[in-house]
């Protein structure tokens, strides 16, 4: 039985946790009525049979029925559903109970196969990085996605949103931010409650020596909440001494859009990717004095509650990686 979080309309089905969540709300299921659920949803809006709900989450446990009515009648009180009215579940008189409401399984890999087949040119983008517009063609790394959104989740409540994946070159970590991980936050049901209303990248291929708080504040300047720009009427350069020298400034101004998204989100952040970490923990364009200054930077963001930051870096560079605080703190 498929185990990882799906979408049942509005709500996010939990079954490791036996949960529910929209938004703000979380609601706790009995673990028989989460396997009921499971069951029915999995069938993707087929029929299903009393006798074979009973067979499948009782396992021929002799008990009658009734326990099977007073499951439905729980599920539909926790959905906010009604029997005379579903938009989630729907008794089919004499035949049994059938999900209507729109059902997405996003991690679950042995449900995704069986959905269209790929009509397009070629799904693989070879030595490019996918992007998140690309989610449709990424697959096969569903059980990685899961455990970073987890771990992510755990983050933002522990008050520390930072990410830092560590691979050899060439493995997608890239790919797997971009068109695994940010298309699920950018959801607007979000994951686990946690959601991204804007994003921007840095890579640090393209950085250049004296130009790294403005490099910084460039990508930055790409965050919008509302179709406004978070740091409206900021240049580029403003915003780099800012974020250099009074970055509580710059959190405020962080905090102060994002009162005034427009989302069902429990808590909607913003997102930052930095690229190629291992560039700015060994280039000796760097001092380590402005090393140590950029991370902090990056660590006051991450704990602000305010910003979600993932970070990729080879693996090889692990050694560089032990040798700032800020980096090890997760």
């Amino acid at each position: 039985m498929n185990r990882s979080p799906f979408y049942l309309g509005d709500w996010q089905v939990n079954p490791q946790s036996n949960t529910l969540q929209r938004a703000e709300k979380t609601k706790q299921l009995e673990p028989k009525a989460m396997d009921v659920l499971v069951h029915l949803c999995l069938q993707k809006g087929e029929i299903v049979t009393s006798d074979e709900l009973l067979d499948q989450c009782w396992k021929n446990v002799e008990i009658g029925d009734n326990p099977l009515h007073k499951i439905i009648t729980q599920l539909r009180k926790t959905l906010g559903d009604k029997a005379s009215e579903p938009t989630y579940i729907e008794t089919i008189r004499k035949r049994g109970y059938r999900v209507i409401a729109k059902l997405e399984f996003p991690l679950a890999e042995d449900i995704k196969t069986t959905e269209n087949t790929w009509q397009g040119g070629s799904p693989f983008l070879g030595l490019s990085a996918y992007n998140p517009s690309d989610t449709h063609l990424f697959f096969g790394r569903n059980q990685s996605i899961e455990t970073l959104l987890n771990r992510i989740s755990s983050q933002v409540k522990f008050g520390r949103a930072f990410c830092l994946i560590l691979g050899p070159s060439g493995t997608g970590k890239s790919s797997l931010v971009n068109a695994g991980i940010l298309p699920k936050l950018l959801d607007e049901r979000g994951y686990n409650g946690i959601g991204v209303i804007s994003y921007s990248q840095l890579d640090f291929a393209d950085v250049h020596k004296n130009r790294l708080f403005l490099d910084l504040a460039s990508v930055l300047l790409d965050w919008d909440i509302n179709a406004q720009p978070v740091f409206e009427g900021l240049s580029a350069q403003t915003l780099a001494e800012q974020l250099e020298l009074a970055i509580d400034g710059v959190i405020n101004a962080i905090q102060v859009a994002l009162s005034k998204a427009s989302t069902q989100l429990k808590t909607p952040q913003l997102f930052l990717f930095i690229d190629r970490l291992e560039v700015l923990l060994s280039s000796p364009i760097f001092s380590s004095e402005t090393r140590s200054h950029f991370l902090s930077v990056i660590e006051r963001l991450a704990t602000s509650k305010t910003v979600i930051v993932f970070s990729a870096c080879r693996n090889d560079f692990y050694p560089l990686v032990v040798e700032q605080p800020s980096l090890m703190a997760g």
